[in-house]
């Protein structure tokens, strides 16, 4: 959990931020996806059990919906 402010940090919000690793071998590349949610209520909500399933879901369809679109992005020149 890490907070976001422009001033000071005691005075940000809290943010879950999620990380993903996907293998991409057929051409040898590893593809990392942040994702990054704000607690509108602060750090008692972020670490809701409902906060974090939610956000897990939503990740998940992220995941589940990714589609390369051009695979000459990971050819080596």
């Amino acid at each position: 959990m890490l907070t976001k402010s422009r001033q000071h940090p005691s005075q940000g919000r809290p943010v879950a931020v999620w990380l993903a690793v996907l293998r991409l071998p057929t051409v040898q590349a590893d593809l990392l996806l942040t994702a990054n949610f704000p607690s509108e209520e602060g750090l008692e909500q972020a670490l809701e059990q409902e906060f974090m399933e939610i956000r897990t879901c939503e990740l998940k369809g992220v995941l589940r919906t990714l589609r390369v679109q051009d695979w000459s992005l990971f050819v080596n020149t």
